[in-house]
């Protein structure tokens, strides 16, 4: 009989302290801060198809722009292009409604041309944005017949203090390309903490337009 009043005193205690501790996550006496739990969508890709003629055309007016090779071209997806290849006479300025393809934006925005990577049919100009030292963000822009057709954002590091973001690009063939993004926030009110980290593609098509997916897609039908 002893016995089975010590094990009723062991269930009861574990019930209490389970008790308690389910309060205290209910009422964050634990002090742990929370995560966010974000399905990752196509939204988190950065990329534009332009139907106007006129989009970077600036380009074509910039002399002697290189021709990156094959190794260079995804070194540079997957890792950034650095400060010391920018260069002042390679330089541009855009109004960011058109390069962004929103009306809602203002003001111009420099970009650095790096040089261009030749797939096929399309040229593949290789675009920093850049604050010098701080963040940078590196676009691909895809030409086919003298128009540019469509542009995505290949690779970034960006951080405020306190949020930041990283985007880097596999290329998996001349056509398809995966784009990792991995973003954190923080909330001081709140104590909040929220990270994703996503895994999403982008098709380029044979005229130069792109078609983002959640899911890994093939090279069938690119024509």
């Amino acid at each position: 009989m002893g016995k089975d009043r010590n094990e009723i005193k062991i269930l009861i205690t574990m019930r209490y302290t389970f008790f308690i501790f389910f309060i205290c996550i209910n009422f964050s006496c634990l002090n742990v801060s929370a995560s966010k739990i974000i399905s990752c969508t196509t939204d988190y890709l950065t990329y534009n198809n332009y139907d106007s003629l006129s989009v970077l055309n600036e380009i074509k007016h910039i002399p002697n722009i290189k021709r990156i090779d094959d190794k260079s071209f995804n070194f540079y997806l997957e890792n950034g292009v650095g400060f010391e290849e920018m260069k002042q006479n390679k330089i541009i300025f855009l109004p960011r409604r058109e390069f962004f393809n929103n009306r809602n934006l203002e003001g111009s925005i420099p970009l650095y041309i790096i040089g261009y990577f030749q797939t096929n049919n399309i040229k593949q100009y290789l675009i920093l944005e850049s604050d010098l030292g701080k963040n940078s963000n590196l676009y691909i822009a895809n030409e086919v017949k003298d128009k540019i057709n469509s542009m995505f954002l290949a690779h970034s590091s960006y951080s405020s203090g306190f949020d930041s973001e990283s985007v880097k690009t596999k290329r998996l063939s001349n056509y398809i390309f995966q784009i990792n993004v991995y973003h954190t926030s923080d909330t001081t009110e709140n104590k909040e903490h929220s990270s994703e980290k996503c895994n999403l593609y982008l098709k380029l098509f044979n005229d130069g337009y792109l078609k983002a997916s959640t899911n890994l897609i093939n090279d069938n039908n690119i024509y």
